[in-house]
């Protein structure tokens, strides 16, 4: 069992270092790490635990003894939003890219970059890292869209904008992201509601819109891409994969043809209206608020019991 302690005599004034324990007074004992400081974002997955000090930005493991306890990679800046998924720690660091989604089976070698959201040094900043079912979601700003609803779905090409809440370069700013079933809640503001409830079908991505370019609308500028990529066996849905069945082929086209001429975003991403009941089952992104719209709610934080929020 990992604990933080306090021991707060000299030499260690003040410090709050890792221990382990098992459970009695003698098997309780510091787990000594070089250049110990306060530490914190405790999380372990399998046998290892991660965790940061404020003495080296960086990522550290642990499996318990001071000699498997060291650093796995320096970061000039790393955030406090950790969470595991399929077998790896995903979190928010600054590799020299700007706060971007990291990844980490707990070695240097697989202490790597997701995705240079924002290019450049000003970094994307993810946060409110959520998983839901086969995906992991995040709030972030790609210097294009504002901050906005974002997925990785764990392939190297698999990150993308999930919802375009606020279109434009305005943010909506989506916040306390909430698991429940396959759906994902989040707080929002679409610049018409004020903050408001929202929720993301996240199963309703096959098949995926028209949209293959992402710009909110399915037009001329999608039918050529999936004209350039037909055929191909290897190309994603940003290429023209629209049904995800591996190659680009008529059964695309027809998909392009069913939405062509709609403005509209690939997920369903519903605003819950003040009585609580879904207006419309398209794939449009739409106003569904938790109170009256010309005043917005703001609702604080969402948790989940049994089947309610």
């Amino acid at each position: 069992t990992a604990v933080v302690a306090d021991r707060s005599r000299p030499p260690y004034l003040h410090t709050r270092e890792l221990w382990t324990s098992d459970g009695t007074e003698e098997g309780t004992v510091a787990v000594v790490a070089p250049n110990r400081g306060h530490v914190g974002n405790l999380i372990v997955i399998d046998d290892l635990l991660y965790f940061t000090t404020d003495s080296t930005l960086g990522l550290w493991v642990s499996d318990g003894s001071t000699e498997g306890t060291h650093i796995v990679r320096d970061f000039a800046a790393i955030g406090d939003d950790f969470v595991t998924w399929n077998g790896k720690l995903y979190f928010a660091a600054d590799g020299g890219d700007g706060l971007e989604l990291w990844e980490s089976d707990g070695t240097a070698e697989g202490t790597k970059l997701v995705e240079d959201i924002f290019p450049g040094q000003q970094g994307s900043h993810p946060s409110s890292l959520t998983v839901v079912g086969d995906r992991l979601y995040f709030a972030a700003d790609d210097g294009v869209h504002g901050r906005e609803l974002w997925e990785f779905d764990g392939t190297p090409s698999g990150t993308r904008m999930a919802a375009d809440v606020r279109p434009g370069n305005l943010s909506s700013h989506p916040d306390e992201l909430t698991a429940s079933g396959s759906w994902l809640y989040f707080t929002a503001d679409d610049g018409v509601h004020g903050r408001e409830l929202w929720r993301l079908d996240t199963q309703w991505n096959l098949p995926r819109s028209g949209d293959v370019d992402g710009n909110g609308v399915v037009d001329f500028a999608d039918f050529l891409i999936i004209s350039a990529n037909f055929g191909r066996t290897d190309a994603t849905p940003e290429e023209g994969d629209l049904n995800y069945d591996g190659t680009v082929n008529f059964a695309d086209f027809l998909l392009l043809s069913r939405d062509f001429g709609k403005d509209f975003r690939p997920e369903v991403v519903f605003h819950l209206d003040f009585d609580g009941q879904i207006r419309d089952g398209s794939m449009q992104t739409l106003p569904l608020a938790v109170g009256p719209s010309v005043t917005p709610d703001a609702p604080g934080p969402i948790l989940e019991s049994g089947t309610q929020l």
